[in-house]
């Protein structure tokens, strides 16, 4: 009888085992601190290579309800925690919505995880989702809207392109990585 007990996959947060949460809330950490990486291109959006990489991957390894936004949670509550951002409360959101929006994504379109580009445009869509509380914090900031939108509009291009870069290292190391089934 404890023996059966132990056997089961005890869901911890949302789907996900113990295990998983783990996983998941390790590279959510690992997404905040990325972003004391440097990369001197001094091109907006250039960090969402990185970080946006890690978010798709560990959505593509952890299939879970949850996951992505578990990674949100964690890595937006660390970097306001530890002031990574100049943007104050709102930086929470910044990593937040992106994780949440690849949960939706993927959970309603569970075929987008398996070809490359709508893993990629998956990607660059969840980086985007990073400008919309650039608006909101705009908006709320009393920033003239001609000014708040020609910023946007520049940033949205590349925020698109390096996450779609991102979202294709995901899925190459993804495709590495499962060959060896070392998360399964």
């Amino acid at each position: 009888m404890i023996e059966a007990k132990l056997k089961q996959d005890v869901k911890y947060i949302w789907d996900m085992s113990f295990r998983e949460s783990i996983f998941s809330s390790f590279l959510g950490a690992l997404i905040a601190m990325s972003k004391l990486i440097r990369i001197p291109i001094h091109v907006p959006g250039h960090s969402g290579l990185i970080w946006i990489a890690i978010l798709t991957f560990g959505c593509l390894i952890i299939r879970k309800r949850g996951s992505g936004t578990l990674m949100g949670l964690v890595a937006g509550f660390l970097a306001y925690v530890f002031g990574i951002g100049n943007e104050g409360p709102f930086v929470f959101f910044k990593y937040f919505l992106p994780g949440f929006s690849m949960d939706i994504i993927f959970r309603l379109i569970p075929a987008a995880a398996k070809k490359w580009y709508f893993v990629a445009i998956t990607a660059a869509f969840a980086h985007f989702t990073k400008l919309s509380v650039n608006y909101i914090m705009g908006t709320i900031l009393n920033v003239p809207q001609g000014y708040l939108l020609m910023g946007i509009q520049i940033a949205i291009i590349n925020h698109a392109a390096f996450g779609f870069l991102g979202g294709m290292i995901a899925y190459i190391i993804y495709i590495k990585v499962s060959k060896f089934s070392i998360v399964k």
